[in-house]
């Protein structure tokens, strides 16, 4: 990911501006956002957020963790203006390699935010 696309950093805390390819408005389209963050999480307890500002469809989190240090525990909220409520379909292996959730129908203003103990 380019450093342009950083828009703010505070601490640990970083705001990521992606463009997809341009399309018409309103028409529907795919994209994958892949990126790779290394050295980046160093608490015992993280989040990774995904703030929807346009309708989604279907949204996949996959995180992967080094063997040396896997993920011992997750789990998945979605929070809409002050209320805040748990996801269900959250999956970690049982190795903590890897931990996936799918959301479907995701509301334009929410978060959704999967949270893991390593």
């Amino acid at each position: 990911m380019p450093s342009t696309s950083i828009k703010k950093e505070l601490q640990a805390e970083y705001q990521l501006d992606i463009s997809f390819p341009p399309k018409k408005r309103f028409t529907p389209f795919t994209g994958t956002l892949t990126f790779d963050v290394v050295d980046s999480f160093p608490n015992k307890l993280e989040q990774l957020i995904l703030a929807t500002d346009f309708p989604t469809k279907r949204a996949r989190f996959r995180i992967t963790f080094p063997a040396s240090r896997p993920c011992l525990s997750a789990s998945a909220t979605a929070k809409m203006g002050a209320g805040e409520s748990p996801l269900e379909g959250l999956v970690r292996t049982d190795d903590g390699k890897d931990v996936t959730l799918d959301i479907k129908n995701l509301r334009v203003g929410g978060q959704h935010v999967v949270y893991w103990q390593w």
